[in-house]
């Protein structure tokens, strides 16, 4: 009886090796295909890594200079003399300065990448122009307004010290009535008193509506204070006139009220300009804040 298979020509065992055989040849082939297709897929990464890293680094400078840049803003608002200001500037100046070369750093990059940007490169050039002209802007308006609180104070010492000063007048011309030689005094010794009291209530009045225009918040409530401080100035001189009639030195009425009515025109003057800078001040921190925004939307997209 002949051995089972030599019928179909192969044993079994041979075609358990031919079969095993051809398995481990696919596996190869499959495996030696997925190593070509994975080094070729390392080798597409790294090349797209190595054109990626650079523009995303660039961005990644540049969006942290965009922030600092607009993180300024509010630090301007709030200084409160010219050198902190002044230290801002120059703080402002380096920023601008990073903002710059960070934009140069990426355009290069950009340029270098097979996809560059094209127009959206201009379009944040443009906004980060915008910005630091609006932050330079910032300075210069809280510039005036530093400048013109500092005249105001000026103008608030001259003032409260006149208010002052009018109560130690005032008692000198009071000694002086019962020396009065004028005909209306001597008609009636106690007007010249009476007149004084008078004349000094209108000061009074006078002082208090030029101080006010330190504490009002609009244009409209300035023109109200400038309207009581004229309606008391025309009581004031009148009152003065009879303190003039009844005999009250002239030398000595000037050095008791003539200061409380030199200066006022620049006291609502200088109020009015910082109330209009302030104004402005905070339209501009307005469209920085706009464009610092877009400026940060546009780098990080």
């Amino acid at each position: 009886m002949p051995f089972l298979g030599t019928a179909t020509g192969w044993s079994v065992r041979t075609k358990l090796l031919v079969a095993f055989m051809g398995s481990s040849l696919l596996t190869l082939a499959i495996a030696a295909i997925g190593w070509v297709a994975l080094t070729q897929a390392e080798r597409v990464t790294d090349q797209l890594s190595q054109q990626a890293m650079p523009v995303m680094s660039a961005a990644v400078a540049l969006a942290d200079a965009s922030a600092g840049l607009a993180a300024i803003a509010p630090v301007i608002v709030t200084a409160d003399a010219a050198p902190p200001l002044a230290r801002i500037a120059d703080e402002l100046s380096e920023r601008e300065g990073d903002l710059r070369r960070s934009l140069e750093g990426f355009f290069a990059a950009d340029s270098a990448s097979p996809t560059p940007s094209g127009p959206w490169r201009d379009r944040i050039s443009g906004t980060a122009q915008d910005v630091a002209g609006e932050l330079r802007s910032l300075v210069r308006a809280r510039r005036t307004i530093l400048d013109l609180r500092i005249r105001m104070l000026q103008q608030k010492d001259l003032y409260t010290s006149a208010k002052s000063n009018l109560a130690l007048w005032q008692t000198k011309l009071v000694q002086s009535a019962s020396g009065l030689r004028g005909p209306a005094t001597a008609a009636d010794p106690a007007a010249a008193v009476l007149a004084l009291g008078l004349a000094a209530e209108e000061a009074a009045r006078l002082v208090n509506a030029t101080l006010s225009a330190f504490a009002v918040d609009h244009l409209n409530d300035i023109e109200q204070a400038e309207a009581a401080y004229v309606t008391s100035s025309v009581a004031l001189t009148g009152r003065v006139a009879r303190l003039l009639d009844l005999g009250f030195p002239a030398e000595t009425l000037e050095k008791a009220f003539g200061a409380l009515t030199s200066t006022h025109t620049e006291i609502f003057d200088l109020r009015r300009e910082m109330l209009l800078a302030e104004q402005t001040m905070g339209g501009t921190l307005a469209r920085t804040a706009r464009q610092s925004a877009a400026l940060i939307e546009q780098v990080s997209a």
